[in-house]
């Protein structure tokens, strides 16, 4: 086990290399040396905009730029590349050294800004995974079981809707009818923006309260795509032996169905899960943006809008090494959950 994390992680770095390298490039053929509110303002002369770009390192070449923003930049020289490398004595720590940027605007730093809204996306997705696989799991199970009755045709037709309803549209729709309508017919109704209330906000029923769509349309989402995989997966183990020889010794059909059979289709969904841990924190984008939740996805799309590109890179790599991080815990609990994997 432990020389296959080591081996996982080793292969992780040239992953990870490749996640920084496009991840910049993008970045800097769509920003390129543009700083925020530099060009607009009135007060700030060409050569102060020169100096600026300066003191941020923007009128260096492309390589240079990357080299000091992963933290390689002083490496390389001393190896002999100073040629490709300018000088540079203003060079801060790099990714490699856990600094991963600050805020063109106001100068936070990236850690620090995800440290501000990582408790609130976690809140958000953790409460939708968890709703998600309580409602998977057993509309799954319903499916396998009544394979092919009103039951199950009547399931997969939700299933499929909620995977095919797009999360804008759906997050619209519920803001449409539990917080303009129910208002308007004197119903009890629900925020429809942010996280707490501004007046007399803050307790532990209006975080709920402001909590319950966002969270819905996740679990909806959870919830379609999960479900059908547990069907698949109980259907496939209704029909191995061990179940016709638990079912032939009188075994009760709730224990076969749910002790031995759900155990073993169970297996295959923490893969799933496990690959979900990136989402945790980047796949609530589109319902934070709608519902104004203030979390890192609704963080990355306001630095986006105002061209705070290095905020948005600092994130996107953060995000990068959490997917590295899931796959490989998927693939450890998936070992864990079944004794008969192997590591080789």
């Amino acid at each position: 086990m432990i020389r296959y994390v080591a081996r996982r992680l080793l292969t992780s770095i040239p992953v990870l290399f490749g996640v920084t390298l496009i991840t910049f490039t993008l970045m800097h053929f769509t920003a390129g040396s543009y700083i925020p509110g530099a060009t607009g303002s009135p007060t700030l002369t060409p050569a102060d905009v020169t100096r600026i770009r300066d003191n941020l390192g923007l009128d260096r070449p492309l390589v240079t730029q990357y080299a000091d923003w992963v933290g390689i930049g002083q490496a390389l020289k001393s190896v002999g590349l100073q040629g490709v490398l300018p000088d540079n004595n203003n060079v801060e720590p790099g990714l490699l050294q856990g600094d991963f940027g600050r805020s063109l605007i106001d100068g936070q730093t990236v850690l620090s800004a995800i440290h501000d809204r990582l408790p609130n996306t976690l809140e958000l997705s953790v409460t939708g995974l968890l709703l998600g696989l309580l409602i998977a799991v057993p509309v799954g199970v319903l499916s396998a079981r009544f394979r092919g009755r009103w039951i199950d045709q009547g399931l997969t037709i939700l299933s499929v809707a909620g995977f095919a309803i797009p999360e804008f549209w759906f997050c619209l729709l519920l803001i449409l009818l539990f917080s303009v309508s129910f208002h308007a017919w004197g119903l009890p109704w629900l925020p429809a923006s942010g996280a707490t209330s501004a007046i007399g906000g803050g307790g532990l029923v209006d975080r709920i309260e402001h909590l319950l769509m966002p969270a819905a349309v996740i679990a909806a989402l959870y919830a379609s795509q999960w479900s059908r995989f547990i069907r698949s997966s109980m259907i496939e183990a209704l029909s191995q032996d061990y179940i016709r020889t638990a079912r032939a010794k009188g075994m009760k059909e709730g224990r076969v169905v749910y002790i031995h059979a759900l155990r073993n289709a169970i297996v295959s969904l923490i893969t799933l899960i496990g690959l979900e841990l990136p989402d945790l924190v980047s796949g609530t984008l589109v319902v934070e943006v709608v519902f104004s939740w203030p979390g890192i996805g609704f963080l990355t799309y306001q630095k986006a809008l105002a061209y705070d590109y290095t905020m948005v890179l600092g994130i996107v790599v953060f995000v990068g090494v959490l997917v590295v991080l899931g796959n490989l815990l998927a693939d450890v609990l998936y070992g864990i959950a079944d004794p008969r994997v192997r590591y080789s």
